[in-house]
C-alpha cells in the first residue's frame, strides 16, 4: 500500500472525528437557540461527514488502481481539509 494513501486515510479518519465533534456542538446550539444559522452549520457538517465517509470508502476501493500521483493528490486534499477542520474546531471550542 502506498504511504501517501495510508496517510490520506488516516487524515480522513481524523476529519471524521473532528466533524463528529463539530456536529455535536452545532446540534446543541440548534436545540438551544433554534436559529437558522445553527441549523445551517448542522446540515453543513452532516453533508461534509457523509462526504468524508464516502471518500474513505472510495479511497479504499481504488487504492490499488490509482497512480502514485493520485495518491499524493488525495493526501494533499486530506491534509488541507483536516487543517481547516482543526482550525474550525479550535475556534469553536475556544472560550
Amino acid at each position: 500500500m502506498d504511504p501517501f494513501m495510508t496517510l490520506s486515510l488516516a487524515l480522513d479518519a481524523c476529519s471524521v472525528l473532528l466533524l463528529l465533534l463539530l456536529l455535536y456542538v452545532y446540534a446543541q446550539n440548534w436545540v438551544r437557540t433554534r436559529m437558522k444559522f445553527a441549523l445551517g452549520l448542522l446540515f453543513f457538517s452532516l453533508f461534509l461527514l457523509a462526504h468524508n465517509l464516502l471518500s474513505i470508502w472510495a479511497n479504499v476501493q481504488m487504492m490499488e488502481i490509482l497512480p502514485a500521483l493520485g495518491n499524493q493528490a488525495s493526501f494533499a486534499l486530506s491534509l488541507m481539509q483536516v487543517l481547516g477542520l482543526g482550525a474550525l474546531a479550535w475556534i469553536t471550542y475556544r472560550p
